[in-house]
């Protein structure tokens, strides 16, 4: 900190180190005071050269400590570089100023020209480049953006904005401090989200192998004590039970905090639930007398989108607790095979591709249940699809505690962020 920033050092955090503890208060600084340089990229489009070795980036390029470069990234030649190049180095950090606001990211010598939605600042040697990059994702900070972006439409944080930002400044120790705290909890979420990301494609890889592939009669991977039995049947899926239709719930007829009965719109199919879901999983309640009820076990198909990816997605109700079924959901029971191995089944890849094909519309994409009685599907004995069933859901069981766990670190990091940095209005 500077003599004149030492003359104000009224904030304390909530949360503090103990070896900082007895130290005094931190100080309430402007950016530009602890900045050697502050400006933004250029105004007007550069010309591009495909086969540049240069990159033209803006603010959408930035993300938390990296630099986003992809094919879809402009290139410049040489010459235009030499143009437009800033004094970046490695204490240089990046965030975005104009169109979407906040993002951030350090400078590592990447090859790159900017735009002038990105603007930059080098960190003087009182302030931590980690430091200020955490504290430029606080509610603090991005309620100021909030308050000072002009624009309507397009929105626009001037320089002068971040010129005269005030940050709450503690010693350099303290900042290191707070900065390597909240990079070893980013390293653990990372290294969390990988394992996370690992567990769903290892589901969907066995996915692929547990169900037979297109043109083949049993699977690639089989269980042992399944391996000598007979080749799975083929059945239509109109042949192994019944179709209903759900009723229309009008966003009126919805809420979220009570009602008569809970109810499941048919978005929710897409949003609020995997291959099966209970009672408590659903997030809806109507009050409204005409509407169709189920009360048992059942397979529920989205049956409208305006993406015909999305369009018959299945999820499965394993309670018997009356609920609601809205409109544009196809309602199917059966009571030969197992409900939650047909909802894994239907949600494969390859079935996802055969719903798809069924389905009809432009703008609107479209299933009947006239559509889904013709489904050809695979089905072993009731014995290997409990087991396959099983097989899956303990599989997404896993998931599901993986994302919990992810969620509970995010809850601890938004603790930290919200306490290891006073707000500028917290004055001792």
């Amino acid at each position: 900190m500077s003599k004149s920033d030492k003359m104000n050092l009224g904030l304390v955090p909530k949360l503090r180190f103990p070896e900082f503890g007895a130290m005094s208060g931190w100080a309430t600084v402007s950016l530009e005071d602890h900045v050697s340089k502050l400006g933004d990229g250029i105004h007007s489009t550069p010309e591009y050269d495909e086969n540049g070795d240069y990159f033209f980036i803006n603010g959408n390029n930035l993300n938390q400590t990296k630099i986003v470069l992809d094919s879809n990234t402009k290139r410049v030649n040489k010459a235009t570089y030499e143009k437009y190049k800033k004094d970046l180095n490695t204490n240089t950090v990046l965030i975005s100023i104009n169109g979407t606001l906040g993002n951030t990211s350090f400078y590592n010598n990447e090859p790159i020209i900017l735009g002038k939605s990105a603007c930059y600042f080098n960190v003087s040697s009182t302030l931590n480049k980690f430091y200020i990059i955490y504290y430029l994702t606080t509610d603090t900070f991005l309620n100021y953006v909030h308050v000072t972006a002009t624009g309507s439409t397009i929105k626009n944080l001037s320089l002068k904005a971040m010129r005269e930002l005030q940050i709450p400044l503690p010693y350099l120790k303290e900042q290191e401090k707070i900065a390597d705290c909240l990079s070893s909890l980013d390293d653990i979420i990372s290294l969390e989200d990988k394992k996370h990301t690992s567990l769903k494609e290892h589901k969907k890889g066995l996915m692929q192998k547990l169900f037979p592939a297109d043109g083949k009669t049993v699977p690639e991977l089989r269980f042992k004590e399944f391996q000598n039995s007979p080749n799975w049947e083929t059945k239509k899926l109109g042949d192994i039970g019944e179709f209903q239709k759900g009723i229309g719930l009008s966003k009126e007829e919805l809420n979220k905090i009570n009602g008569d009965i809970k109810a499941i719109p048919y978005t929710s199919i897409y949003t609020d639930f995997n291959e099966t879901f209970t009672y408590n999983n659903i997030k809806h309640y109507t009050n409204t007398k005409n509407t169709k009820i189920i009360d048992k076990s059942s397979l529920l198909f989205a049956s409208s989108s305006n993406m015909k990816e999305n369009i018959g997605k299945v999820t499965a109700y394993l309670d018997i607790i009356p609920i609601a079924i809205g409109g544009d959901i196809i309602i199917f029971n059966s009571n030969s095979c197992h409900l939650v191995y047909l909802s894994y089944l239907l949600n494969s890849t390859l079935y996802r591709k055969k719903i798809r094909n069924i389905s009809q519309g432009a703008t609107i994409i479209h299933l009947y249940s006239s559509m889904l009685k013709s489904l050809i599907l695979h089905l072993p004995s009731t014995a290997e699809q409990e087991k396959i069933a099983e097989c899956l859901s303990s599989l997404d069981d896993l998931i599901s505690a993986q994302a919990e766990k992810i969620g509970a670190l995010k809850i601890h990091k938004k603790y930290l962020m919200q306490n290891l940095f006073p707000a500028i209005s917290e004055v001792n």
